[in-house]
């Protein structure tokens, strides 16, 4: 009985990730939320539309969809690929 304890406890030890890092966390809390893209000199990702920095971009604000990690435009466009993700703003992507 305890062998088999022990083995269900080590199956399910080896189910969980146990090495995500704190921004693939935040980028999965933002999955399926809408997000504001400020695309110029360099890409960021907003959650908030009241975000102080969304106030005065330095670039074209793109309102975009969080889908399995990547952008989706409004047309329906990824704007980023899997691996290559844009950073997030560290005041409103908790």
């Amino acid at each position: 009985m305890k062998r088999t304890l022990a083995l269900a406890l080590l199956a399910l030890a080896g189910c969980n990730p146990m090495n995500v890092t704190p921004d693939e966390k935040r980028w999965s809390s933002l999955s399926g939320d809408p997000v504001y893209v400020v695309s110029g000199h360099k890409m960021i990702v907003h959650a908030n539309q009241a975000c102080p920095e969304l106030a005065n971009p330095k670039g074209d604000v793109i309102p975009c969809v969080v889908k399995g990690g990547r952008l989706v435009d409004a047309n329906g466009l990824f704007l980023n690929s899997e691996r290559e993700k844009p950073p997030l703003c560290p005041q409103c992507v908790r």
